[in-house]
């Protein structure tokens, strides 16, 4: 299933392509396909190097539409090119509604990616810790010599002073 900045992309595409005049939109009555099977409105879309048509259908139970494009096909829909196409062509005066009616079926965006962490070789990473803790050790190395020589001054002075 496609998310709604795909489908919005493939509408854009088929903006562009209907400007251009690209492509070819016919409507088509009684198509013996399964396709066709109950269809409220059923149209062939060609794109104008003469390819094989693709059919776009709309059912009562799929206003939204569907193609029988290998792009809607692998997606999933909810829509591609040429139903947007169809509808712009056919009902623009519809589209807007019809936008919100496929937007309401489409997967999720996917969440932001978060910026790559910049990582630190293993040696690196071993020598700064190994500073840190050299540092930390010095530090408290310093601290108790402070304590243990006031400790040791404090000491003679008393035994001095009591004998």
């Amino acid at each position: 299933m496609l998310t709604w900045t795909e489908v919005e992309a493939r509408i854009e595409r088929a903006r562009e392509a209907l400007e251009e005049g690209r492509y070819t939109i016919r409507a088509v009555d009684g198509l013996p396909t399964a396709e066709a099977v109950g269809a409220i409105a059923t149209f062939s879309v060609r794109n104008g190097d003469g390819n094989t048509p693709y059919t776009v259908v709309f059912y009562e139970t799929c206003r939204t539409g569907k193609c029988t494009c290998t792009d809607f096909k692998v997606q999933g829909g909810p829509a591609c090119k040429h139903i947007a196409m169809v509808v712009l062509d056919q009902w623009p005066d519809r589209f807007e509604a019809w936008a919100e009616k496929v937007h309401e079926p489409c997967a999720p965006e996917p969440e932001p990616e978060s910026e790559p962490q910049a990582t630190v070789p293993a040696e690196q990473l071993a020598a700064a810790v190994e500073q840190a803790v050299h540092e930390a050790l010095q530090e408290m190395e310093g601290s108790i010599t402070a304590t243990l020589t006031s400790e040791i001054q404090r000491i003679a002075l008393g035994t001095l002073a009591s004998g």
